[in-house]
This record gives C-alpha cells, structure tokens and sequence, in this order.
C-alpha cells in the first residue's frame, strides 16, 4: 500500500483577507492531525511566493487564487509570474499551465455571481472544488429561506462546543455539482478536490489585508480544518525536504491520486478504490484502455451503515452496505468514481468521493480543438521567459 497524506487545500493568510499568518495556520493543521496546507492567498501571480516549508510539522505550500472574468483560478506550483494574470477565465487556465502550475476551479456553483463560474465546460480547467465552504455557508444564508436561518443558527450556537461539527452540519448535497464534474470527465480528465476556502474570520465589510477589526473570528482554521480534508496517495513518503516533498504532493494532486473525506462525521478516513483487467491493476486518478472485462474494488473502514456506491458517468448503478464492494463490468468506455454516503445525510454530500478511473477507447491525451495545428508552420516566439522589457 502506497503512503497516503491528509491535508486541505484552499486556505487564506493575512497576506490576502484572511485572520493569520503561515505560522498560525500550520500550527492549526497541526492540531487538526494534518500533514499539509496549500495557502491560497488572492493575487495576480506576480508576488514572489513563500518557498515550501515545514511548520509545526505540517507541509506548508504557498499557491494564489487568480480573479478572473468567469470565476476564481487556484494556480499551485506555479513560479512568479511574468506578467499579471486576469482577465478570461481560459486565458489564465492556458497561462497557469504554461507557467508549469496545477489549477483549481474555486467554489464552481457559489451563489454569488462574481464567485461562481459560469463556462465551467468551455473551460480547460485542471480539477475543481466538490465541496467549498464558503459557498456552503452563503447557500444556507441567501438561497434557502427561513428553514436554512434557523440552521444556520443552530450552528452558531452548537459551535462554542463542537466547532467542526456545527460547521460540517451546513454541508450542502452539491449533486448538481457532481454531474456537471462527471460530464467533463467524459472527455478529459479533471481532478476533483475539496476547498476549506478558510480565513478564521467572517467579514462584515471590506478591508485591507491584515485589517481584522470589521470581523467575527469564526469559524476557526482549526474548526475548518476538522470539516473536511483532501487525502493524497503518494509515490514514497514525506521525505522531511519540504521542496521535494511539496513536488511529490504536487505530483499526487495532478494525477488525481486523491480523495475527499467529510471528516466531520467520521475521521480518519481510509479508502481504496482499483481496477483490473488482462493482469493490470490501476487506482483512482489512472486511465486503462477499453475492450477487456474488468473487475472494480471498493474498500473503506466506512461505520457500520454507510452505503459504498459506484458511479458510472455520473450515474449510480451499484450500491450496498458494505465497506468492500466487488463488482465485474465489462470494458465498454466509461468513467467510474465511489461515493461512500451516510444514508440518513442524503442532502448532504458523501462521506468520501473518489476521483475516476477513466476507460478510454484510446489513450491519448485530450485534443484542444480550438487551436490550429497546421505542420510547418513558423514559430515567432513572443515572450523570451526572462525579462518584461516593453510588455504592458
């Protein structure tokens, strides 16, 4: 069994509107039991970031969320930018990737406009949030009437004493969500994570960063950090180099190694999902070609009740109460993820969702095909990669 790391991904600094420093938040994650955080402070990329590093023990790795017209960019990995990333969504996807980053589609169906993303298919995103807390809270506030108010203050007044409990309670189902995940998935890969989009504040106005005094301290980024959590499959483990291991991490999330866990409602999570046929074994995250029967395993420590369901393109068609599942399918093309659900929370997300195994008739990469591929061609090379000299 390879070494799997827990952590989350989407958290804020005081460098962008969040309430602490690097150091605090490690110290939360610490804790909160976990192995790495992946700050994600507002930017245009051109700041030069925080080198990776251990703090209190825990893997800090310094990303950026990028604004642009058609929603938020998470760009992890990525070197100082050239030139100031915005502007359209898939300019700034096409530039993240360029730049050699991993990208995140942040609170994709947010209630608020300037929030959510509104070309999610058009768009050649590199994975995207299930689950974002920020939006779970503003759904309750703004979408769902008085029967969500008064949820949302039965969480307020349950939080001085279970403060992640009384958060993971406002999780909403994000089914629609899922669907439109499971539809891009048909056609490329697309890897599926979770945003704890934590600040340990709640805002009641605008202000500069580093500026606290217009906000609740609530919730906490150790409360935030005890809702949910992005479980990473790697190579070797941690090595203690925070460089080569923020790499290795880098590596895991790119190739969809992961999983999500509601660790709310049980914690730690330990899951496994794989695929076999003609003597090739592969987990979640991988691709296998089409044509051979094959053979799908589910196995989870999920509580006594909790009901493992295969997902087929979006669609369940396998579901038992049972933590280890074993089903045979032929090897038509298709898409199959595991959702591991509480039965008596069906309006809220699942306990753990998997990331695909993708059956492909072929498996070459995905086709851009709105860039003209003409052999021959001439090359004019428009930025040299080291100076902005005359760039606007």
């Amino acid at each position: 069994t390879r070494p799997r790391v827990r952590g989350v991904v989407h958290v804020h600094s005081r460098t962008s509107d969040g309430r602490g420093s690097l150091d605090e938040i490690a110290a939360a994650a610490a804790r909160a039991g976990l192995a790495f955080v992946v700050a994600t402070d507002h930017g245009d990329g051109t700041r030069i970031a925080e080198p990776p590093a251990y703090r209190s023990g825990v893997l800090t790795i310094d990303a950026v969320e990028i604004s642009t017209a058609q929603g938020h960019y998470i760009g992890v990995g990525l070197p100082r930018a050239p030139y100031p990333l915005g502007g359209d969504a898939r300019d700034v996807v096409e530039d993240v990737s360029r730049l050699g980053g991993f990208g995140i589609a942040a609170h994709p169906d947010s209630p608020k406009a300037e929030l959510a993303w509104s070309e999610l298919q058009r768009t050649p995103i590199d994975a995207l949030e299930l689950i974002n807390l920020d939006t779970t809270w503003r759904i309750h506030a703004f979408n769902r009437g008085p029967g969500s108010w008064v949820q949302l203050a039965k969480a307020l007044l349950a939080y001085p004493l279970r403060p992640a409990e009384s958060v993971t309670a406002l999780l909403t189902d994000g089914r629609t969500l899922r669907r439109e995940w499971a539809a891009l998935t048909r056609t490329r890969r697309v890897v599926a994570l979770a945003g704890a989009d934590a600040h340990a504040k709640l805002a009641l106005r605008d202000a500069e960063p580093g500026d606290n005094r217009f906000s609740i301290p609530i919730p906490s980024y150790e409360a935030s950090f005890g809702v949910m959590s992005v479980n990473v499959t790697l190579r070797d483990p941690f090595t203690g180099n925070a460089e080569q291991d923020a790499a290795a991490l880098l590596a895991g999330l790119r190739a969809g190694h992961a999983y999500v866990a509601v660790d709310g409602w049980a914690s730690p999570a330990d899951f496994e999902f794989t695929a076999e046929s003609g003597g090739q074994t592969v987990t979640q995250g991988d691709e296998t070609l089409a044509g051979l029967p094959m053979t799908l395993r589910v196995r989870s420590n999920a509580p006594e009740g909790f009901v493992t369901r295969l997902v087929r393109d979006g669609e369940p068609f396998h579901s038992a109460v049972d933590s280890e599942v074993t089903v045979a399918v032929d090897g038509a093309p298709a898409v199959y993820t595991v959702e591991v659900a509480r039965p008596d929370r069906e309006h809220q997300p699942p306990w753990i969702m998997s990331n695909p195994i993708y059956v492909r008739s072929r498996t070459a990469g995905p086709v851009r095909e709105d860039v003209p591929r003409v052999e021959g061609a001439p090359v004019l090379l428009l930025h040299d990669g080291r100076s902005t000299a005359g760039w606007t």
